[in-house]
């Protein structure tokens, strides 16, 4: 057996290595060299860069679509009142009215802040200048509005608790006002004849629109916090479902309660969710409309010889012939209107948001089974008759057809 010399291991026995050594990696670990480092650095700054500009893309954005929303909101109210100007033949404030309409609209869209984007400094600096004003206050103050805002779109008790809390006056004042309408005016005429028509201004309505549309603001309390943070749209996103079911337990709560200035309020919701979403049944009523005026034609005929001292005098009274044939024609209209709207073979002539919303302001209702019993009494009295239909039978352009679907066209066009 032959001995190994001295000072030379044994070749079966490798030489033992520390303990530090046992762990490390079998692969070399690259140190990257001075240019990758730079190359990174150069990476991360622009990403940083575009990371701003983005910021700043998505916060004009969300400003040009919430300024269109409004505008979208606000367009019913100005039709209507420009629809009064026309009857009411004040030139003055139509034209006022129109060109602020279509100046904010101009405003809103075409911003500065959307296209001006290449060549801004988007260091950290600039950016904070774009901030809220809630980043800019307290974190102790800034959680309470946060909180407050988050129980106003999600709690519906704490939504009807405060107003439930408001006094008749607070109440009314939440309402939007509404441009003074010829409720007493028939649609065919009166019975007396006055060709003295005098125009009435509508001078004080058309400024606080005007001052409306310049603010970018909604028309009323109400319709801020009915559409600020999630609004009204009439589909049946999430968004929509949870403010139904917000404003439907107002509503309950408010008519469970009798609280005075609720015969207001519930109204002034319904006008909300029906000027949402899309209306089918429209085209069945206008039918309506067009046959019923067509029918009623002979209410408005007068003899074809007559002279101007015959015009401009007072009408003779109807003979009773006269009086039982629009007797006669009064009865049946009504008639085939309510058969309208009881006929379940086509659209429905009420908007389907409202239908919707009753439905759930009925269920958030069941704690008091009179009441609910009442409810469709109310609904029919208080709101679908007057106002609803009658600004629908003597207003028919105002809905949301034209100026609306405008703002929509243009909304999708700028979005893409």
């Amino acid at each position: 057996m032959k001995r190994a010399r001295v000072g030379v291991p044994a070749l079966d026995s490798p030489p033992s290595r520390p303990d530090s050594e046992q762990d490390v990696s079998p692969f070399p670990m690259r140190v990257p060299s001075l240019s990758q480092i730079a190359q990174l650095l150069r990476q991360r700054k622009y990403l940083s860069r575009r990371r701003h500009q983005t910021q700043r893309r998505l916060h004009a954005a969300q400003v040009t679509n919430a300024r269109i929303s409004r505008q979208l909101h606000s367009a019913h109210a100005i039709q209507r009142t420009l629809a009064e100007c026309i009857r009411s033949e004040d030139k003055a404030s139509f034209l006022n009215l129109f060109n602020a309409f279509h100046e904010s609209l101009v405003h809103s869209v075409d911003s500065p802040d959307v296209d001006c984007w290449e060549g801004e400094d988007t260091t950290e600096d600039s950016v904070t200048a774009h901030d809220t004003f809630l980043a800019r206050l307290p974190a102790q103050s800034r959680d309470a509005v946060l909180d407050f805002l988050s129980r106003v779109r999600h709690d519906g008790v704490f939504v009807a608790n405060a107003v439930a809390s408001l006094t008749h006056k607070e109440l009314v004042a939440l309402l939007p006002s509404r441009s003074p309408s010829s409720h007493g005016e028939s649609v065919f005429g009166a019975t007396t004849w006055n060709v003295s028509r005098t125009s009435r201004h509508l001078g004080y309505v058309v400024d606080s629109q005007t001052e409306m549309l310049s603010s970018m603001a909604y028309g009323s309390p109400l319709e801020l916090l009915i559409h600020c943070g999630h609004g009204v749209s009439g589909s049946r996103g999430y968004e929509d479902q949870r403010s139904l079911d917000v404003w439907a337990t107002v509503c309950a709560r408010l008519l469970i309660d009798q609280k005075s200035g609720s015969e207001k309020l519930v109204p002034a919701v319904l006008d909300s969710w029906a000027a949402s979403g899309d209306w089918p049944g429209k085209d069945r009523l206008e039918l309506w409309m067009l046959e019923t005026l067509q029918l009623a034609s002979f209410l408005t005929d007068q003899p074809s010889k007559q002279t101007y001292r015959m015009r401009t005098q007072a009408r003779q009274d109807n003979s009773d012939q006269d009086q039982a044939r629009a007797e006669t024609f009064y009865t049946q209209a009504s008639n085939s209107l309510l058969d309208l709207l009881a006929d379940p073979s086509g659209a429905s002539v009420i908007p389907p948001a409202v239908l919707r919303m009753c439905r759930a302001i009925w269920q958030k209702m069941h704690p008091s089974p009179s009441h609910q019993r009442g409810f469709a009494h109310f609904v029919v009295i208080r709101w679908l008759f007057s106002p609803f239909f009658f600004d629908v039978l003597t207003l028919p352009e105002v809905s949301r057809s034209r100026l609306q679907e405008r703002l929509l066209l243009i909304l999708a066009r700028r979005l893409v």
